[in-house]
C-alpha cells in the first residue's frame, strides 16, 4: 500500500500492472486508463495480485 501515497507514480504503476495481468482480470481492468482511474478499483487490483 506504500504505492498509494506515492499518487503521482499511480499511473505508470497501472500500466505495468496491466502488463502483467491483463489476460487474468479484465474484469478489474475495464474502465482502466493513464488518466482516468476510481481508487477503489485500484486497490481492489493490488489484493488479487
Amino acid at each position: 500500500m506504500e504505492m498509494l501515497k506515492n499518487y503521482k507514480y499511480i499511473p505508470k504503476k497501472i500500466i505495468e500492472i496491466r502488463e502483467e495481468i491483463k489476460s487474468k482480470h479484465l474484469d478489474l481492468l475495464e474502465g482502466f486508463t493513464n488518466r482516468d482511474f476510481n481508487i477503489r478499483d485500484l486497490e481492489k487490483l493490488i489484493e488479487e495480485i
